[in-house]
């Protein structure tokens, strides 16, 4: 999702995301937590893949 606000206009403005394929966001938790995605629901986004590694500290 690619938007920013027009201070002169007042409100969001929504613009065409800049990702690609291949492109790729890496998160690390550092507890145990719950976690919610979301691709945005007003505009025509494109499909994702979410990928969830356990690795096991004991």
């Amino acid at each position: 999702m690619n938007f920013h606000h027009d201070c002169t206009q007042g409100w969001w403005v929504l613009e065409d995301g800049v990702s690609k394929p291949g492109d790729y966001i890496e998160f690390e938790a550092l507890m145990d937590c719950v976690v919610a995605l979301s691709n945005c629901p007003f505009y025509r986004g494109t499909p994702m893949k979410v990928e969830i590694f356990e690795v096991d500290a004991t």
